[in-house]
């Protein structure tokens, strides 16, 4: 008995075509576009969202991983900054990859360099 309901349930989803349709959707497929020129019709919009990512997305970032860079290799010792955790702190020591900063006297944290978020 499910088995007869079943088949009954995938014969309303099913939808049969006539012929009269399979004609009418060939013929439809030979007004259609070639592939070719489907693509060309495309490709403007591709490159205009292209251009829109460009300069709203990565090149802001560009310029601020620029900016950031500058600032990291203007840092000295003495000058008083915030870490990326929001700690301030006076940097006691610099290498090439960490800052040794001074938050309280006598009180010293090493921090990567790249967690200086900026100068104040």
């Amino acid at each position: 008995m499910k088995y007869i309901v079943n088949l009954f349930v995938l014969s309303l989803l099913v939808p049969v075509m006539s012929f009269s349709q399979v004609n009418d959707t060939a013929t439809q497929a030979s007004k259609n576009p070639s592939m070719f020129q489907a693509m060309m019709n495309i490709l403007p919009l591709c490159f205009i969202v292209y251009f829109i990512f460009y300069f709203f997305v990565t090149r802001p970032q560009e310029q601020l991983n620029k900016q950031k860079k500058e600032m990291l290799g203007s840092l000295k010792k003495g000058d008083e900054v915030v870490t990326s955790s929001g700690i301030y702190g006076r940097i006691d020591l610099i290498t090439d990859e960490t800052v040794l900063l001074e938050v309280f006297q006598g009180t010293k944290i090493k921090f990567n360099k790249d967690a200086i978020v900026k100068k104040i």
